[in-house]
């Protein structure tokens, strides 16, 4: 058996870090909408993952173990038809935050749209824009949940 080089193990712990980063986004992205953000960020660096990325994303892992009890639960409608098909509603929320991030200025925007009470369409991602306020980024914010729902 062979030593292996420094390189090699590096490459070793970014394959697995994609790995983990790969089933991570899957899991975010049917089931599990309070990862879309942390995953996100975190898959940004799967081209040259340091140890740092490594624990963050240990971190998000551990997150995950600790609330196996959070997912996607729907409100089942009372009634009979006609009051059932009332009583669904379709309701979206989005947020972003004041862009300040020194390495671009960019806001992170967020929204996700419910029907019956539960997550359908969600997203974490940083905007295309430099927004020149909070209003503005809330602005664009909008636009996009608009855009989804």
């Amino acid at each position: 058996m062979s030593a292996r080089t420094a390189a090699e193990d590096v490459k070793a712990i970014g394959i697995e870090y994609i790995a983990v980063n790969g089933s991570l986004m899957y899991v975010a992205t049917s089931t599990r909408p309070d990862l879309a953000y942390p995953v996100g960020y975190l898959s940004r660096f799967v081209g040259n993952p340091t140890v740092q990325h490594g624990g963050a994303l240990k971190c998000v892992l551990c997150y995950v173990v600790a609330t196996t009890d959070h997912g996607i639960y729907f409100k089942k409608p009372r009634g009979d038809r006609l009051e059932k098909l009332r009583s669904i509603t379709v309701d979206g929320y989005c947020d972003s935050d004041s862009g300040n991030r020194p390495d671009n200025r960019k806001s992170v925007t967020g929204y996700v749209m419910m029907v019956a009470s539960g997550p359908v369409a969600w997203t974490a991602r940083r905007q295309s824009i430099v927004a020149q306020s909070t209003a503005e980024a809330e602005y664009v914010a909008s636009c996009e949940a608009c855009m989804e729902g």
